[in-house]
């Protein structure tokens, strides 16, 4: 199964005709899923007992996309950018 979502993203952004900087985003959220796939195994992890905080995770990026729209001065990183794009390319 690895590789279905990474896929997946690429041809939906092939299809819709992205510009190439949007298909960078695209590109690089995808390629971020294939090289952390062995990380990425949550039916595993809750199978385990292990828990998976999700509710907790998108009340963190609201709160980020809250901050970031109100004070447009302050600088996230590289990571932080990518979070969001994630983020927001799931939702």
């Amino acid at each position: 199964m690895k590789g279905h979502m990474a896929g997946g993203m690429r041809r939906s952004a092939t299809r819709k005709g992205l510009s190439d900087k949007e298909r960078q985003l695209v590109d690089k959220c995808a390629t971020y899923l294939l090289n952390n796939s062995p990380y990425l195994r949550y039916d595993r992890y809750l199978a385990e007992g292990v828990p998976i905080g999700t509710g907790v995770i998108e009340g963190a990026c609201r709160h980020i996309v809250k901050c970031n729209s109100a004070t447009p001065k302050i600088l996230y990183g590289p990571a932080d950018e990518a979070g969001l794009n994630l983020f927001s390319f799931i939702y």
